[in-house]
């Protein structure tokens, strides 16, 4: 999802957080309003994008460990893939990993 379609999804939630900090602040300039929602986009962004990471790196981790568990149980590498998705290389290197 590029920026700009996370500014025009989120657009809502980002405005009442925005809202909420000018009042909380109290700020009335053009300049700082607009300051302020420039920096809060930008954190905004940000951190979608790390909590995105972050979900792929955790369902990696997940989709890893069931593939340890079904080598452990003496799956075929092929039953493997079908299940996880995993390349073989992946599914080879974990079994050498743990033999």
């Amino acid at each position: 999802m590029t920026d700009e379609e996370i500014l025009l999804k989120y657009r809502t939630t980002i405005d009442v957080g925005i809202e909420k900090l000018i009042t909380e602040y109290g700020l009335t300039t053009d300049a700082g309003i607009s300051a302020l929602t420039l920096k809060y986009e930008q954190n905004f962004i940000k951190g979608f994008h790390e909590g995105v990471e972050k979900r792929e790196k955790e369902k990696k981790d997940f989709i890893i460990s069931v593939a340890q568990k079904l080598l452990a149980k003496g799956k075929s590498i092929d039953e493997i893939i079908e299940c996880t998705e995993l390349t073989k290389e992946e599914i080879e290197n974990l079994q050498s990993q743990n033999p």
